[in-house]
């Protein structure tokens, strides 16, 4: 009745709802194929392995930081990165994008 609301007030999303759209998807192709063009993506990895718990804390830090990036030039994309970063799914959909990105390359070799 009057507590059903009260449900889903901490409710997390689930990491199989993640689906970034369009300028995400383009963000995590650029930063994954600048990563896997310099041959860095085994610290990529293991840094996102880290910070997963933290993701939401992540995005928040990059929020507090946009002004001042803004100020500098373009924080589109650090916006659009804190928005990805703000869902549970984001760490695994990047991980994920990293290691297709890296056996293409070894296919390719």
């Amino acid at each position: 009745m009057g507590w059903e609301w009260l449900r889903h007030a901490f409710a997390i999303p689930k990491e199989a709802d993640f689906q970034p759209d369009e300028r995400q998807r383009l963000l995590v192709d650029r930063l994954c194929q600048a990563t896997v063009n310099r041959e860095l993506e085994t610290p990529a990895l293991l840094t996102l392995e880290t910070v997963r718990p933290l993701h939401f804390v992540s995005a928040q830090t990059l929020h507090f930081f946009t002004p001042l990036v803004a100020a500098l030039g373009d924080a589109g994309g650090m916006s659009d990165l804190a928005k990805l970063l703000e869902h549970p799914g984001a760490i695994e959909y990047v991980v994920g994008r990293l290691e297709t990105l890296v056996s293409e390359r070894g296919k390719k070799a």
